[in-house]
């Protein structure tokens, strides 16, 4: 890692201050992970001196902020973005789905003004109603970008007069890829009319950061609208984004009109489309918008949460130390990865013993792994599948972010239970040998797709492979109802 000067160090302190604050950085969302990110530079600062006393400073504001939002220090901190009309109970209460954390409650006002709580149509005036700090000002301009894919370079200003839609999306994040179909229809339908849509790629892992492997991701979405790198955050920092996906749509004025943050609100949001070309003077009758077809949207079958945590849907599992830190060094205690070694040996391989019992929401090791900010790596080469990760799971649906650092391809092995995946359960990135063996064949770096049972269910779960190029990255979990596409 790179050294901090003193300035740069002090400006970074400050600047994750203010985002918990105000909410601007992702991954900077809950208390005890700022306080561990501020002594974690304290170390690496080549003057420090202003370190502790900053500490100290956000010590105490976690006492405040905690007793103030009254609820778990490890949970999100609401966006200003999330739209807060109506709270609306899930139709049927279902564990909860942990891919979407970040998902506003459901506008359900009705166009003729009577509740309906399974759509979330709203209003001609809900849809002028402000409640993002930059809705009603100009769109910051487009900054900092890497690269652009399936495009030359664009800029806002050069867009002027078209009504223009910025999705802020990262191609490993189930979030996001579950809805890019949505805006896809969108752009097949309204393009004609002068929609205009820019997707801003901003990574939330290094990987990410290849144009290679996101051009490789935009094929494989058949996203054709332009592509932008955003690696360092610059225009992701400008509009305020808080989580992936956020969607921006902008007036033939420049001006912000509507901020949505999360999966869901995919009705109001096409609604919002349609009023602004109306009012850029664009015809959109003879365009349909049947609100009941989007009987699929996330929001409508988001999970509710059960109080029993072992019964409860598993919420997303992260293998480096990066996410792990703040939840094992504040209270209360509750990382991903529970043995000390782990936290001990950072950056270094380290072996792990597994543990007879397993409980749901944690990730189990076993064997020689390499502790990574971001990932578990395996440490060395082996036979029979010696070494493995392990999780105790409830969910439907399974997927995991694997890492392939450009070399040959490597096999990971799965089993459900004890046992080879049956085809049934098996998802489409899994195959399967002549033994019935259930494998995954890795040659990229990007999300794969384990699991899919019609029922919400309880398993354990196994990965291994001989490979010593093994990583994982992450588990995410699905339990909605109803969706084709979880």
């Amino acid at each position: 890692m790179a050294e901090y000067t003193h300035q740069r160090y002090r400006s970074e302190v400050w600047i994750r201050i203010a985002g918990l604050l105000v909410g601007q950085r992702q991954e900077y969302h809950s208390v005890p992970q700022i306080v561990v990110e501020t002594m974690h530079l304290k170390s690496q600062a080549a003057n420090a001196s202003v370190a502790f006393p900053l500490a100290v400073c956000v010590a105490a504001l976690v006492i405040t902020v905690v007793t103030a939002c009254e609820k778990d220090p490890a949970s999100p901190v609401p966006s200003p973005a999330v739209r807060s009309i109506v709270e609306t109970p899930s139709p049927s209460v279902v564990p909860d789905d942990g891919e979407s954390e970040e998902v506003r409650p459901v506008i359900v006002t009705d166009t003729d003004g009577t509740d309906d709580d399974s759509l979330d149509v709203v209003t001609e005036e809900d849809l002028l109603n402000t409640t993002h700090p930059l809705e009603g000002s100009s769109a910051p301009e487009l900054t900092g970008l890497a690269s652009w894919i399936g495009s030359d370079p664009v800029t806002l200003v050069s867009l002027q007069g078209k009504i223009i839609l910025i999705d802020f999306w990262t191609y490993s994040c189930i979030n996001c890829i579950r809805t890019l179909p949505f805006i896809l229809e969108w752009q097949e339908k309204y393009e004609p009319l002068g929609l205009r849509i820019i997707g801003v790629h901003t990574p939330e892992f290094d990987f990410e950061k290849d144009t290679e492997n996101v051009s490789a991701a935009v094929e494989r979405f058949g996203i054709d609208y332009p592509v932008a790198l955003d690696n360092d955050r610059e225009t992701w920092d400008a509009f305020g984004v808080t989580a992936w996906p956020a969607k921006y749509l902008i007036d033939a004025e420049g001006i912000i009109r509507y901020a949505e943050v999360g999966e869901g609100g995919y009705v109001a949001m096409e609604q919002t489309i349609r009023h602004w070309l109306r009012q850029a003077g664009v015809d959109v009758s003879s365009v349909p918008f049947e609100p009941e077809d989007y009987h699929l949207d996330p929001e409508i079958d988001r999970a509710g949460r059960v109080g029993d945590r072992e019964m409860a849907r598993t919420r997303e599992i992260y293998a480096g130390y990066r996410k792990n830190l703040p939840f094992h060094r504040f209270p209360p205690p509750d990382p991903w990865v529970l043995y000390e070694q782990f936290y001990e040996g950072l950056d270094t391989d380290v072996s792990f013993e597994d543990v007879p019992e397993h409980e749901n929401q944690h990730l189990y090791i076993q064997g020689l792994w390499h502790v990574g900010p971001e990932s578990l790596t395996h440490a060395r080469s082996t036979e029979d599948f010696a070494d493995y990760l392990a999780i105790k799971y409830n969910a439907k649906t399974v997927n995991a972010v694997l890492g392939h650092d450009g070399g040959a391809p490597y096999r990971v092995r799965i089993t459900l239970d004890g046992i080879p995946l049956s085809p049934d359960a098996a998802d489409t990135d899994v195959r399967f040998d002549d033994l019935g063996n259930s494998y995954l064949h890795v040659e990229e770096s990007r999300m794969y797709r384990l699991i899919r049972t019609t029922e919400y269910e309880q398993h354990e779960l196994q990965l291994s492979s001989n490979s010593d190029r093994f990583e994982l990255f992450t588990f995410t979990f699905g339990a909605y109802e109803n969706l084709e596409d979880n």
